[in-house]
């Protein structure tokens, strides 16, 4: 089961930086209503890259979670931090409503642009 993800970019298609051609960068904003710990790749964001190098994202959403890009599966995690205190960050429970969060996407573009 996939999380319950609105992703709006604050551009239409990842922007070219440098002066290597095909090296682009796109940002926006993601909203998990709906949390699930299985996860499938956010296509929204992948798809506009041949190849994503970096996904990096605020270190806290709008409702308190902990968030990282999880690169093995090409998607976002959230970690309660309620209960921290020097542990582990215990993943977020499914169906939780994470919250949004922004986000900065660097990669080979993966059309013309």
């Amino acid at each position: 089961m996939a999380d319950t993800l609105t992703v709006t970019f604050d551009m239409r298609f990842p922007q070219k930086v440098g002066g290597y051609g095909k090296l682009g960068v796109i940002s926006g904003v993601g909203n998990i209503s709906s949390y699930s710990s299985s996860k499938v790749p956010v296509t929204q964001v992948t798809g506009l890259f041949r190849t994503l190098y970096r996904c990096t994202n605020d270190g806290v959403s709008s409702n308190g979670y902990a968030m990282r890009w999880d690169t093995a599966q090409n998607a976002w995690r959230a970690y309660d931090t309620g209960a921290a205190s020097g542990n582990a960050l215990a993943e977020a429970a499914n169906a939780t409503n994470v919250g949004s969060f922004n986000f900065l996407a660097i990669g080979l573009i993966a059309t013309g642009g």
